[in-house]
């Protein structure tokens, strides 16, 4: 959706009635990319690209038959048999598509997604499916209610249509999440008041997170059932086991009628799309569980993981779509030559970005003006590598790689540590760089070290043994 920013923004600033389309639901297709996105001129012209075009002429008719007056339209479009070939797609499937009018679209995102920053997307749409509010979270973006003071209390966060109160209880009309030092999550039903302990009150479900009791999920009645274990009525616990209508996931997204999916698999209450860093957290059915988090929070968090994608979760008052779209990673390489020129060719392929220099002061420029810098040090000059990777450790550089002999990384290391950096430092430092893939060819290393890369900004483990030795 990213390569849709600049011309939405001057359609924005045209007042142009066009539409913005992108999935709801899912299932089939096979491998594609999660943020991709349509938008719709009024003359019925389609830019960006959506299951490589297989839909856009529908798409465009029903862009064109929305009614004055409706934020959001629902249309099902599904691919089988022949047509899968004729539109060159990996399989078949079907698609629920939203389309939004890009007047309902904030224009903060695309200005997010035109600086190249971390941006997401979280779309409330009612029950009916004819109405769509759209909030944009970005890098600087604070919750919409600030923490209350006190130690007792540090933060409450009310719905729209409650407020919350220093204590922790639920006003009339509104849910509360209230966070303390003796119950460090509780979330409350509208009907139901939250204590600290994680009690339910009457007519309330309540989640609570502490020291006594680490997660529980209530039932409608109130009664708290310990991590993992499904309530009669089907919510799903934080981890994503099953109730017993659906199967075990632990990428589990529950639907209005309390069913689990698997990986974006429609389920029998409803189809669920669940794309890129899915959260392992669950979303609970209408018929009483609470959400650990806020839809802010889980943008927050799949944006963390650098993976762009679209969540659904299913609420009381309707879907709720959260569209991430991570900045786009820039590599900066610290040093010439062969395995500079295939890092920014591979780089290319990925949809990043790459910059070739020698300079350190250029280098420190971009590392601490890049949302998702990356660096990779090719250089074994002391007054270019030592200072370059002395700031992407202090600025918290996203990947640090840095190729050399044991001898040259001890060097390297030992100079670090002089100019005042711990271990916990020296520990981020990837070196010998890339993942272990049998790399022999300058390109095969290319590949190793953006799949290094890539692993590093997702936030996966890192596996230190048997990696290949660079000289």
């Amino acid at each position: 959706m990213r390569e849709l920013a600049e011309i939405a923004r001057r359609w924005t600033a045209e007042g142009r009635g066009a539409v913005l389309a992108r999935p709801l639901t899912e299932q089939g297709f096979g491998p594609r990319r999660p943020a991709d996105a349509l938008l719709v001129d009024e003359d019925g012209t389609c830019h960006g690209t959506l299951y490589r075009g297989a839909f856009d002429t529908r798409l465009a008719d029903a862009a064109a038959r929305m009614p004055a007056g409706r934020t959001a339209l629902v249309c099902e479009v599904s691919v089988h048999g022949e047509e899968v070939k004729e539109a060159r797609l990996t399989c078949g499937g079907q698609a629920e598509i939203l389309l939004q009018p890009l007047s309902a679209v904030p224009a903060g995102w695309w200005d997010l997604l035109a600086e190249g920053a971390d941006a997401a997307l979280v779309t409330h749409l009612d029950t009916t499916r004819t109405r769509a509010t759209s909030t944009v979270v970005g890098p600087t973006r604070t919750e919409a209610a600030g923490p209350p003071r006190g130690a007792a209390s540090p933060r409450a966060v009310a719905t729209p249509e409650g407020a919350a109160s220093p204590e922790g209880a639920a006003t009339p009309g509104g849910a509360v999440l209230w966070e303390g030092a003796a119950s460090s999550r509780a979330v409350v039903t509208p009907e139901g008041a939250a204590s600290p302990g994680g009690a339910a009150t009457p007519g309330g479900a309540v989640l609570s997170e502490g020291a006594a009791s680490p997660r529980a999920v209530a039932t409608p009645e109130g009664v708290a059932t310990p991590e993992g274990v499904a309530t009669p009525e089907g919510a799903a616990t934080p981890e994503g086991a099953a109730t017993p209508e659906g199967a075990a996931s632990s990428r589990a997204v529950v639907t209005p009628e309390g069913a689990a999916s698997m990986e974006g698999a429609a389920t029998p209450g409803g189809a669920v799309l669940s794309e890129g860093a899915a959260s392992s957290r669950a979303v609970a059915s209408p018929q009483g569980a609470a959400s650990p988090q806020t839809p802010e929070q889980a943008a927050r968090q799949l944006l963390a993981r650098h993976r762009a994608g679209r969540e659904v979760r299913y609420t009381d008052a309707g879907l709720v779509l959260i569209e991430t779209c991570p900045a786009v990673p820039h590599l900066v390489i610290v040093g010439g030559g062969e395995l500079a020129e295939l890092l920014v060719a591979q780089a290319r392929v990925l949809g990043w970005q790459a910059t070739v220099t020698d300079s350190a002061p250029d280098a420190r420029a971009l590392l601490t003006t890049r949302p998702a810098a990356c660096l990779i040090v090719l250089s074994h000059e002391p007054d270019v590598d030592v200072p370059v990777l002395h700031t992407a450790l202090t600025a918290d550089v996203g990947y640090v790689g840095a190729l050399g002999s044991r001898r040259t990384q001890a060097r390297r290391a030992e100079a670090l540590t002089a100019a005042g950096l711990d271990a916990t430092h020296l520990a981020r430092v990837h070196g010998p760089i890339g993942l272990d893939l049998g790399a022999r060819t300058p390109a095969e290393t290319a590949l190793a070290v953006c799949a290094e890369v890539l692993v590093a900004l997702g936030g996966r483990g890192r596996e230190d043994d048997g990696r290949p030795a660079d000289a």
